[in-house]
């Protein structure tokens, strides 16, 4: 049986003034299954993820369409896109430094109340269990919490608007080791949870081992794609990306 995919993103192009970021991407990600791309610095990878939830600065311009489950949402605002079910954690995680992990929690599940979804706030036992650090430091101001912590409150604060697609920038940046694959261990579970997943991330090692499908993004265009075990053992991949010195570095105002 042929499955539709939750998110399809058809040519998609964004400009910065007259300098291309991404020329012409395509991607599709299946329900209940993680999608990494991964690429060089200043590749597109970032800008298609802005694209995509609507958040891209003034001087971008936009062009392609994007589906959620089969439906347009390339034209809505970018708290329609959330209640559609598209969530995004940036790569800064853009926290309230000065609020609680609870009140980074609640502002999460808003989306939610406004459409006067009963028990709105149902997802804080999940996000709970995924992360038990979060429920030890609940009163904690987000600002004096920890790099890995304030990753896990981003990616719970998320997770509370119940997405359908959730959409993660860098999850691993700045982070210690053993951190990165806590986190990342967390995002290998929200898949079992069936929430499905495009990952953007520079640890291509790290973003493979976890990942159902791949994309490598060079130049604002796709390169390369397939499974990603089958991609962890290409010979271009192995080169670029997961060689000694880890991965290439390109100028671009990506």
């Amino acid at each position: 049986m042929v499955v539709s995919p939750i998110l399809r993103i058809e040519n998609l192009h964004v400009l910065y003034g007259k300098v291309p970021a991404v020329c012409g991407i395509n991607l599709t990600i299946q329900p209940g299954k993680i999608v990494s791309v991964i690429g060089p610095n200043g590749a597109g990878k970032s800008s298609a993820l802005n694209a995509v939830m609507g958040v891209q600065p003034p001087t971008a311009s936009v062009d392609g369409g994007v589906w959620l489950e089969g439906v347009p949402v390339d034209r809505l605002t970018v708290e329609s896109r959330v209640r559609s079910g598209l969530s995004l954690v940036p790569e800064r995680r853009e926290l309230f430094g000065t609020m609680t992990v609870m009140e980074n929690l609640v502002l999460g599940g808003q989306s939610r109340k406004k459409v006067a979804k009963a028990h709105w706030l149902d997802e804080l036992d999940f996000v709970f269990q995924l992360f038990p650090r979060l429920k030890e430091r609940v009163d904690q101001l987000a600002a004096t919490m920890s790099g890995g912590e304030r990753q896990m409150l981003a990616l719970g604060r998320a997770l509370m608007a119940k997405p359908k697609v959730l959409m993660l920038d860098e999850p691993s940046l700045g982070l210690a080791p053993l951190v990165v694959q806590e986190v990342l261990n967390a995002v290998a579970k929200l898949r079992d949870a069936g929430v499905s997943i495009l990952l953007v991330e520079q640890n291509a090692r790290a973003a493979l081992q976890i990942s159902d499908y791949a994309y490598v993004v060079e130049g604002g265009r796709v390169s390369l794609e397939g499974d990603a075990p089958q991609l962890a053992t290409d010979e271009r991949v192995i080169q670029a990306y997961l060689g000694v010195g880890g991965m290439r570095k390109e100028p671009s105002a990506a």
